[in-house]
C-alpha cells in the first residue's frame, strides 16, 4: 500500500493524525480550564446560596411559622445535610458543602434537632420532643461536647434565640 513514491501519503496521514491529536488536547484543555476558572466557582457560589438558604429558610420557619410547617422545614434541612458531602480540607467538589468538614455538618445537625426537640416540647409533642433529644445528644456527644445533655443544649440554644431577639429588636428602633 505505502509505496516509495507514496511518502507524501504517510506525511499526509501523520499530519492527520496529529492535528486531531492536538485538537483532542485542546478541546480537553479547554473543558479543563473552562470548568476550573469559570464554571467551578459559579458551581461552587450556588453551593452557598443553597446551604444559606436552607439554614435561613429553617431558621425563620422555627421561629415564624406554625408548627407544622416549622418541623416540615427544619426536617428539609436535616435532609439537606444528608444529601451533601463534608467539604475536604482543599478544594471542592459539587456536593460537597461548600464551608463545613464533618464535624461542622454534626454541629449544625445538632443544632437543628436541638432546636426541634424545643419546637416539639412547645407544642406538647413530648414524644417527639424526646426523640429529637435523643438525635441531638449522640451528635454532641459525637463532636466532644463537654456536657452533651439536653439541659445544657436548651441553654445553648435559648441563649443563642435570645441573642437573635436582641438583634432583631434593635432593627426595629
Amino acid at each position: 500500500m505505502w509505496k516509495k513514491g507514496n511518502l507524501s501519503a504517510k506525511r499526509i496521514v501523520a499530519y492527520v493524525v496529529i492535528f486531531l491529536l492536538g485538537f483532542g488536547a485542546g478541546i480537553a484543555g479547554t473543558y479543563f480550564v473552562g470548568y476550573q476558572f469559570f464554571l467551578r466557582p459559579h458551581l461552587w457560589m450556588a453551593a452557598v446560596g443553597e446551604s444559606f438558604m436552607a439554614n435561613q429558610y429553617a431558621y425563620m420557619q422555627y421561629r415564624e411559622a406554625s408548627y407544622a410547617e416549622a418541623v416540615k422545614a427544619m426536617e428539609a434541612y436535616l435532609a439537606y445535610f444528608d444529601r451533601i458531602k463534608p467539604s475536604p480540607r482543599s478544594g471542592w467538589s459539587p456536593g460537597q458543602d461548600p464551608w463545613l468538614d464533618s464535624r461542622g455538618i454534626r454541629f449544625d445537625k445538632m443544632l437543628v434537632w436541638a432546636r426541634l426537640a424545643l419546637l416539639h416540647e412547645r407544642n406538647n409533642n413530648i414524644e417527639a420532643g424526646n426523640r429529637a433529644w435523643t438525635q441531638a445528644e449522640a451528635l454532641a456527644a459525637e463532636i466532644k461536647w463537654k456536657d452533651p445533655s439536653s439541659d445544657h443544649l436548651r441553654s445553648v440554644i435559648e441563649r443563642s434565640d435570645q441573642q437573635w431577639n436582641k438583634g432583631m429588636d434593635k432593627n426595629k428602633k
